[in-house]
């Protein structure tokens, strides 16, 4: 818990204003944290003890360093030893193969049953009341496809008691079918599978569109306790390249970002693998594979400065699939285009002219960016935010020879002849 303490001024050197723990309690037999055996109790490898109070303290010294504590939820299964499910039978999933062998390639723990009864959707409920109460900003809710019936109840129980509890839908992986069941269940943000696109696939913006009417859009480099990014790059300069460009997009494309401890250095190896853990993170630390702390800061301070980044609309892919990225971002007053190379190892050129013609409404973008060509370069694996500036039609007036007289003209008496390079053809407001 001291070591926690402690990296909680690191993390808001960072920049951020929020730090996202894994379930801080006591594991069943199987050890996976996010299959709890006893919400009461703290995990042995924290000090054990009540863990209501090691909230509250955990919650206090976030706050000391100007952070809220967002607390990963998982709902969907318990430790097969859990105390709810020994004192609550019923409320386990049907096990249609009960009677047969352990099989080792399924998940550990049991299933609780979906849908959930009344009772076990109160027994949450006043879990996340009391944690709330004890300082617990909000929460990344691990099984959203559960559905509205379950979640609604529950966001509307905890914030009548803490209005301005949070709720993230952590949405990778959730069938397309399940989405719609979710808007109005009053989740506040919804995270994508951005870790896993390849900035090519067209199935990204897809699934924007599909998670729009559910809540504002949570983006990630990586998804906390999967592989890692840097797995997947044997050359060191490559893997760097890929993991400032996921940042960077990242940070760029959502409403808000989270960043997985270690993904600033480098780290190879999964989150949540054991005791040694905080032992391995401290000597990373030490001798980096990479260190993007001060991208980290620069992308922060860069969000802040650009109120489009910060937007609550879903971002808009203007591109096509396969093609340099263009991404648009919109808030009330302010629009930006996020450009992305898909490429980590050539450079990449696109049309200024067809980015700016694909936008919703007239704009340009910024002379000192388009090559005389009329074209945006970018290196390999460069995130590039431009803002676009709102623009209104030049209305020329008519030379004295092309006024119209009694005669006919071949020439049309157009009042106004935009230039054919929609960057340059009007005048910023």
């Amino acid at each position: 818990m001291d070591l926690w303490k402690e990296e909680f001024g690191r993390v808001a050197a960072l920049g951020f204003g929020s730090v996202a723990l894994a379930p801080p309690f006591e594991p069943g037999l199987e050890g996976d944290l996010f299959q709890p055996r006893d919400l009461a109790r703290l995990h042995p490898a924290l000090g054990g003890g009540a863990a209501l109070e090691a909230l509250r303290g955990l919650a206090e010294a976030a706050r000391a360093q100007g952070l809220s504590v967002i607390l990963d939820l998982p709902t969907a299964r318990m430790a097969r030893d859990a105390v709810l499910l020994r004192q609550n039978p019923g409320w386990k999933a049907g096990d249609p193969d009960r009677d047969a062998p352990p099989d080792p390639r399924g998940q550990p723990g049991v299933a609780l049953a979906d849908p959930a009864p009344a009772a076990l959707r109160s027994w949450w409920a006043a879990r996340l009341v009391e944690w709330a109460q004890a300082g617990i900003a909000g929460f990344r809710c691990l099984s959203p496809g559960a559905g509205k019936a379950f979640w609604q109840p529950l966001i509307s129980a905890t914030r009548e008691a803490a209005p301005d509890t949070a709720f993230i839908a952590w949405a990778p992986g959730l069938p397309a079918g399940a989405v719609p069941g979710l808007a109005g269940a009053g989740f506040d943000l919804v995270a994508s599978s951005l870790p896993w696109w390849d900035f090519s696939a067209a199935w990204w913006p897809d699934e924007v569109s599909r998670l729009a009417p559910v809540a504002p859009l949570l983006a990630a480099p990586e998804a906390p306790f999967a592989p890692r990014l840097a797995t997947r790059h044997a050359d060191r300069a490559e893997a760097g390249r890929a993991a400032l460009r996921a940042l960077r997009f990242a940070t760029l494309s959502g409403t808000a970002w989270m960043l997985p401890m270690g993904y600033e250095y480098g780290a190879i190896h999964r989150m949540g693998q054991g005791a040694g853990e905080a032992r391995d993170f401290a000597a990373l630390r030490r001798a980096p594979r990479l260190d993007l702390t001060g991208a980290v800061r620069e992308a922060n301070a860069e969000r802040a400065r650009l109120p489009a980044a910060q937007g609550r609309a879903a971002p808009a892919l203007l591109s096509a699939p396969h093609a340099p990225v263009a991404l648009l971002r919109e808030a009330a007053d302010s629009r930006m285009v996020v450009l992305a190379n898909p490429s980590l190892r050539h450079p990449a050129k696109l049309s200024a002219a067809q980015v700016t013609g694909l936008l919703p409404r007239p704009g340009s973008l910024p002379q000192n960016a388009i090559t005389a060509e009329g074209r945006l370069a970018l290196a390999p694996g460069e995130i590039r935010s431009m803002p676009i500036d709102d623009v209104a039609d030049i209305q020329l007036p008519l030379a004295d020879e092309e006024r119209p007289s009694a005669e006919p003209s071949r020439r049309p008496a157009s009042p106004s002849r935009p230039c054919s390079r929609p960057w340059t053809w009007a005048a910023s407001r």
